[in-house]
């Protein structure tokens, strides 16, 4: 049996080989030169060796692209020119000193994510996972005050109660309804702002549902016409608390990547982010525990010490959490915890 599949092996290499051999028969030697240059100048090694051979300084422009390159996300439109003027050397000292950076244009876009700069406790409470939802079914957490808190936990409890009831029987009574009038609607949407936001916190899920069916493409455009972010969360909430919390994060994150001008300290974020990294779907709770992570945790140390970041990492709730640390392990020495670690990262 050996003896058969080796001399099968045997013959199938002697096929291929001879393929081979044909192949450069058959075509032409520019041919073939051509492939081999087409590979060999493709690959980066081959061009960085081939800048290397030529032994040809950079240019100053070329000096400034190299460093946006590699310190940055990439050069976006007219970055040359704002370094250029400023100095290779400037910009970098200056980017080595985020906090002295107008990040101005950032921080108005991240203001349509009011979410993200909540505490912990305070981004739970408000955007309930379904854990905390059951909990509050049961009697053991209390319904908030607020008109709009109020109405995502209403929301999410139906949907709750619609999952223990079964899912068909809702399907019908949702298509039994009757859309709303167009005076209803009109009606509605004639509101001020707040007024139209109260009366969809007022809204029962069923007579949610209704209304939302019941708008054209152009009514539901004018619908959230004027909230304020803080608004918009809430009525993307009434569908799913974390998955506000989940898109949120990313989404924040993305736009630093883009926009803000401390570019270095933002690549070392990620770097850090990448190094102690927590898993989003770790737990209900873990998206949560993430946007405190990189804004109180991982932010504040990105070009600071190795030591500091490595001490507030190990006590993070959100470290914890992906680990799966028992409340035994906080009473542990922090600094033998920390040194165990420390110990383990640089044997690695």
């Amino acid at each position: 049996m050996a003896s058969s599949l080796f001399i099968q092996l045997f013959f199938a290499s002697r096929c291929a080989l001879v393929c081979l051999l044909t192949l450069q028969l058959a075509l032409p030697a520019e041919t073939l030169a051509q492939m081999s240059d087409q590979r060999s100048n493709g690959s980066p090694i081959a061009r960085t060796k081939m800048k290397s051979q030529s032994n040809r300084p950079l240019t100053s422009d070329e000096k400034i692209l190299q460093a946006l390159d590699r310190l940055t996300y990439g050069p976006r439109p007219g970055d040359l020119e704002r370094v250029r003027a400023l100095g290779l050397n400037a910009w970098f000292n200056q980017q080595m000193n985020p906090m002295r950076i107008d990040d101005s244009a950032l921080e108005s876009r991240l203001a349509d994510y009011p979410a993200m700069q909540l505490p912990f406790q305070r981004l739970m409470d408000l955007y309930p996972t379904k854990g905390m939802i059951r909990a509050t079914m049961n009697g053991r957490g209390d319904i908030p005050s607020d008109e709009a808190e109020r109405a995502i936990y209403s929301n999410q409890t139906a949907r709750q109660e619609n999952k223990k009831e079964g899912k068909q029987q809702q399907d019908a009574s949702d298509n039994d309804m009757a859309p709303l009038s167009l005076e209803e609607v009109d009606g509605i949407l004639a509101l001020s702002p707040d007024d139209r936001f109260s009366a969809l916190c007022r809204m029962k899920l069923s007579q949610l549902h209704q209304f939302r069916w019941s708008l054209t493409p152009k009514q539901r455009a004018h619908l959230t016409e004027g909230f304020t972010p803080r608004q918009l969360e809430a009525i993307a909430a009434f569908n799913s608390p974390q998955g506000v919390v989940a898109a949120e994060d990313v989404q924040t994150k993305l736009l630093r990547d883009i926009y803000t001008e401390r570019q270095v300290n933002e690549v070392m974020v990620d770097f850090w982010l990448n190094h102690f990294n927590v898993y989003m779907g770790k737990s209900q709770q873990a998206p949560y525990y993430i946007a405190s992570y990189e804004r109180d945790v991982i932010r504040p140390h990105a070009l600071g010490r190795f030591e500091d970041l490595l001490v507030a990492t190990a006590g993070s709730p959100a470290m914890l959490n992906y680990l799966e640390a028992s409340a035994l392990c906080l009473s542990l020495p922090l600094a033998r915890y920390v040194g165990s670690i420390r110990r383990s990262v640089l044997m690695d």
